[in-house]
C-alpha cells in the first residue's frame, strides 16, 4: 500500500467513534454496527481508485457507512426496538463545567435518581423516532455536524436537513414533555 494512502487510512480511522456511533443509532445493534464498521474500513482500504483529498474524509466514512447501513436495513426490513433499548443504554455521563463527571461522589440522591429517570425517558423518546430522524439527531446534536456535511451524508439537500430535524426535535419535545422542568422546556 502507497504511503499517502496508507496515512489516508490511517486518518480515518479517526472517524471509527462516529461512524460506530451512527451504526448503532441505525441498526441498534452493537455487534452488527462494529461489524459494518468494519466492512466500510475494508472497502476504504481495499478500493482500487484514490480517495478524493478534496471531500472531507469524515463524510466519506459517514457516507459509505450509512449506505452499508441502509442496505442492511433493507435486507432485514425491521428494526428491534429491544435491541435498540439495549444499544442506547451507552450514555456518556454528565458533565460539571469543569468537566468532571456529574454524580459521582457526594451528592443528591434525588437529583441523580431524576437525571437518571430524564436518560431512560430521552432513550424511550428515541426509540420511538423513525431511524432516518434518529440519524439526523445524531448527526447534528449528537456529533455536532454543519447542516452541508449531514446533507452530503445523507445524499440530501440542506433544506431537508433543516426540516427533518426540525420535525424530530418537536416530536422528541412532544414525547419528553411530561419530563420537562416546571417552567422549562427539555
Amino acid at each position: 500500500m502507497r504511503d499517502d494512502r496508507r496515512r489516508t487510512i490511517e486518518r480515518a480511522y479517526e472517524h471509527w467513534p462516529a461512524a460506530y456511533g451512527l451504526a448503532v443509532v441505525l441498526l441498534g445493534d452493537h455487534g452488527r454496527a462494529e461489524e459494518l464498521c468494519q466492512d466500510t474500513f475494508l472497502r476504504l482500504m481495499t478500493t482500487s481508485s484514490d480517495i478524493d483529498a478534496s471531500r472531507p474524509l469524515g463524510g466519506l466514512v459517514l457516507t459509505t457507512l450509512r449506505n452499508l447501513c441502509i442496505n442492511e436495513l433493507r435486507r432485514t426490513r425491521a428494526m428491534s426496538l429491544d435491541a435498540w433499548s439495549e444499544a442506547s443504554g451507552t450514555v456518556a455521563p454528565e458533565r460539571d463545567p469543569q468537566g468532571a463527571p456529574l454524580g459521582h461522589g457526594p451528592g443528591d440522591p434525588i437529583t441523580q435518581l431524576d437525571r437518571g429517570e430524564r436518560r431512560a425517558a430521552v432513550r424511550s423518546a428515541l426509540e420511538r423516532l423513525s431511524p432516518a430522524w434518529r440519524e439526523m439527531v445524531y448527526l447534528r446534536d449528537g456529533l455536532d455536524l454543519p447542516y452541508r456535511e449531514i446533507a452530503a451524508i445523507a445524499d440530501t439537500t440542506e433544506d431537508v436537513v433543516r426540516t427533518t430535524l426540525s420535525r424530530a426535535r418537536a416530536r422528541l419535545r412532544e414525547l419528553l414533555a411530561d419530563h420537562a422542568p416546571e417552567g422549562g422546556t427539555t
